[in-house]
């Protein structure tokens, strides 16, 4: 079988759907013929990415596609690359349509997705639509009544997009559920997947996450210090919380570091910390934590499931996730009895909890970690979901 990963992330950019999909090239390279058709590296926006674009490993064949790359987060920006990749990719299946049995297509939403769908569906080329996150509702939710339009306008999109790829894949059943509900659409091609990430780079700091790392009960955030984490949140209900014996890490860098550092300088009785987060130190900065906190905006968890919570399951550490009782991050950590759910944006409620998850014995803490670390390596591994994403699309 011949077949096209049309994706625009892609090696040497350090984020999981990058490491996902070259997984699946190295799995399907090994009985198909594969290419990977991908844009310039450009992500994350700032970061030193390294020169070198290609592994000596590699079975399969990568095309770079000339298309706008844009990595800053802002809506001009990211519509006008969204446009330009759907062209160069629908081009690219135009020319070589004669080889492509299949696409396996990572791509924006919700103009790329339709362009390639459409070209493919011109052809007679089956196509397996991995969706990450789910449009138009974040116009809705951030763009007051121009957002509501958009969602009107563009909704019908996503429609035509599920109904006509020959699959769909999502990263949990929560999620399929809330599209078969919204988009009218059967279940039956919308097969559920869940994100994976290299866990072995955890390993090292199994042992010493059971050891007593500080005087103070540390509650920590780890990952991207900017608006859409709502971290503003965690720090009002910390301090409302006035645990005499705690304190709150945030690990990672973003936009809204210096204005939370300076935000925090208000409070001179609470014990907060902001630290770096370097790749390479996730596995030993988590370890130092007795729970991880896992904030969300409203919404946001219903349409989708961040990668870092399977990454704070791999440190074998209990988690506050301030998500809605019914979206997959609550489902997830419900079914693996890892930690609490409280709702997103309530600073009242989450500062209650903190109270009742500080005096928790460290036994059952420790107890929460192994049992989200038992769920992980059972749902959210390499070994639990690359096979059964191949089986996808060889099997269609």
């Amino acid at each position: 079988m011949n077949v096209v990963i049309l994706t625009y992330l892609f090696y040497p950019e350090p984020i999981v759907m990058s490491t996902i999909t070259e997984d699946l090239a190295l799995e399907l390279s090994k009985n198909h013929n594969v290419t990977v058709v991908t844009s310039q590296p450009c992500r994350p926006y700032g970061y030193p990415l390294p020169k070198e674009t290609m592994k000596p490993n590699w079975t399969f064949k990568r095309v770079v596609l000339d298309s706008y790359t844009h990595a800053k987060s802002d809506i001009i920006g990211r519509l006008k690359e969204n446009r330009s990749f759907g062209k160069a990719a629908k081009q690219y299946i135009r020319i070589h349509h004669k080889e492509i049995d299949a696409i396996y297509m990572n791509v924006f939403p919700l103009f790329a997705q339709k362009m390639v769908i459409q070209t493919a569906c011109k052809f007679g080329i089956k196509t397996i639509n991995h969706i990450e996150d789910i449009y138009p509702e974040p116009f809705r939710q951030k763009m007051g009544i121009v957002g509501q339009i958009l969602y009107k306008l563009l909704l019908p999109m996503d429609k035509w997009n599920l109904k006509n790829a020959s699959s769909s894949v999502v990263i949990g059943p929560k999620i399929r559920e809330y599209l078969m509900r919204t988009r009218k659409v059967k279940g039956d091609n919308i097969k559920v997947v869940y994100n994976w990430q290299d866990e072995s780079r955890f390993h090292t700091t199994i042992e010493s996450t059971n050891q007593p790392i500080s005087n103070h009960f540390t509650f920590m955030y780890v990952g991207s210090i900017s608006k859409a984490a709502g971290l503003q949140g965690i720090i009002d209900a910390f301090v409302a919380a006035n645990i005499s014996n705690a304190k709150l890490v945030f690990a990672g860098s973003g936009t809204e570091k210096e204005s939370l550092i300076s935000e925090c300088g208000k409070y001179s009785n609470a014990k907060i910390e902001f630290i770096d987060a370097p790749f390479h130190k996730i596995a030993e900065i988590q370890s130092q934590a007795d729970v991880l906190i896992l904030p969300l905006l409203k919404g946001v968890a219903l349409r989708a499931v961040p990668s870092k919570l399977p990454a704070y399951l791999f440190s074998h550490k209990a988690v506050i996730a301030c998500v809605e009782e019914d979206s997959d991050v609550a489902d997830i950590i419900t079914r693996g009895n890892c930690g609490w759910i409280t709702p997103p944006e309530n600073v009242e409620r989450l500062a209650e909890l903190m109270k009742v998850v500080s005096k928790q014995p460290q036994c059952e803490l420790r107890s929460m970690g192994e049992n989200g670390f038992d769920f992980s390596q059972n749902n959210l591994t390499q070994k639990a979901n690359l096979k059964k994403l191949a089986d996808i699309i060889t099997n269609q």
